[in-house]
């Protein structure tokens, strides 16, 4: 009976203690607050579209596509934006960071953001977020071919299979 009541005691003690650490609404908005989530989830936006334009430069369209390619981009942008937008993505987002971040952890986040170092990592992000999208882009163009070439593999071997 006493191991019973031990483990019982055990058990709530861990339990409540591993609760009293789970990151709170109040501390993830601070953080979100602090990190500029909102324009973050918004510049990844316009990257997206700068990133559309560059392919539609890239793409072998004549005048009478250019237009129907134009339209594709705007409602697809529109949809990601709206159904990816940081109030689609708050909740879910914070139920991340609690499974990835203690409440200890968040608070020590919030003070490094809020340390010299912390503002200029936030201020040089936009900088950063964008050199290493050239970066990607550049690795995307030499890819392409081979990329293409494995869907052509794959087309083949498809209608082979038939």
């Amino acid at each position: 009976m006493k191991k019973i009541l031990l483990l019982a005691f055990a058990f709530c003690f861990f339990s409540s203690v591993s609760h009293a650490q789970t990151a709170t609404d109040k501390s993830l908005d601070e953080l979100f607050s602090l990190t500029d989530m909102d324009k973050l989830v918004d510049s990844a936006y316009g990257q997206m579209d700068s990133m559309f334009a560059q392919m539609a430069g890239q793409m072998d369209l004549n005048e009478a596509q250019k237009p129907i390619m134009e339209k594709f981009f705007k409602k697809y942008t529109a949809l990601v934006r709206e159904e990816l937008s940081w109030q689609q993505l708050k909740a879910p987002m914070n139920e991340a960071y609690r499974t990835v971040f203690t409440e200890p952890e968040v608070r020590e986040l919030i003070e490094f953001y809020q340390s010299p170092l912390g503002k200029k990592l936030l201020e040089k992000m936009p900088e950063l977020m964008q050199a290493s999208m050239v970066l990607v882009q550049e690795s995307m163009k030499d890819m392409m071919p081979k990329l293409q070439a494995l869907q052509q593999e794959l087309q083949q071997e498809l209608e082979a299979a038939k």
